[in-house]
């Protein structure tokens, strides 16, 4: 610093020393909120895509369960009975769906009209329901 605002100070004006040290203060704390704003928006998007992924390995996991009929398709009565889990109202909280709107949500789901749903058909529905256009 000293090198740099010298020259300005002694031969042009004291004032533009410190005018030029503030100026280079600013823009280096803007750089460094710049990167860091960088590092935080990629942490949040990994984040974000961890807890998908999570969603979605819980999802598949309501059909490995030794309890349903078929493995691999739930009906609406085996639906009803893991809506209570813990792990599936809280993913119905991060998509802004009562519980008690679950009939519509299988129905939406249920594309084939069979009384069932397939896994694959789950919880792909279930994924396109995230985000703002989640009105049934």
């Amino acid at each position: 610093w000293h090198q740099a605002c010298e020259p300005l100070m002694a031969q042009v004006s004291l004032s533009l020393g410190f005018v030029y040290s503030g100026f280079i203060s600013f823009t280096l704390f803007s750089m460094l909120n710049v990167i860091t704003g960088i590092f935080v928006e990629s942490a949040l998007k990994h984040s974000k895509e961890e807890m998908d992924a999570d969603m979605v390995s819980y999802l598949q996991s309501v059909f490995d369960t030794p309890d349903l009929r078929t493995p691999g398709r739930i009906t609406f009565e085996e639906f009803e009975q893991k809506l209570f889990d813990r792990n599936m109202m809280t993913y119905f909280k991060s998509i802004d769906l009562d519980v008690s709107e679950a009939k519509f949500l299988f129905e939406l789901l249920d594309i084939h009209r069979t009384g069932c749903v397939n896994a694959e058909d789950f919880v792909m529905g279930c994924l396109r329901l995230r985000g703002p256009a989640t009105a049934i």
